[in-house]
């Protein structure tokens, strides 16, 4: 095509869990960080697919309508660990230019 539309069969969305991927990476390391682990995987996934966009959303902060439909949404679990939001923080930080 000459007009620099990308037709849709050839465009690629990577859709990506913020808090997921944060979670996870802060879990499976030590010492516990988030961002080594997170952009190893959305850069590894990036390297696979070869998206033409990419999104990663995180939650907002509560309380969400889930608290508000629900007054004991997540009430069993645990706080979230020192140091993992601030890490939260960063990647959004870091990554909000480019994603």
């Amino acid at each position: 095509m000459t007009n620099g539309i990308i037709p849709n069969s050839q465009k690629r969305l990577l859709l990506f869990d913020g808090h997921a991927l944060a979670f996870h990476s802060w879990f499976t390391s030590y010492p516990n960080e988030v961002m080594p682990g997170f952009f190893r995987m959305v850069g590894s996934a990036v390297k696979r697919h070869a998206p033409t966009h990419l999104i990663v959303t995180f939650d907002p902060p509560p309380p969400t309508f889930r608290h508000k439909m629900y007054p004991d949404y997540k009430a069993n679990r645990p706080p979230v660990p020192e140091g993992l939001l601030e890490d939260c923080e960063r990647v959004r930080d870091i990554s909000n230019p480019w994603m």
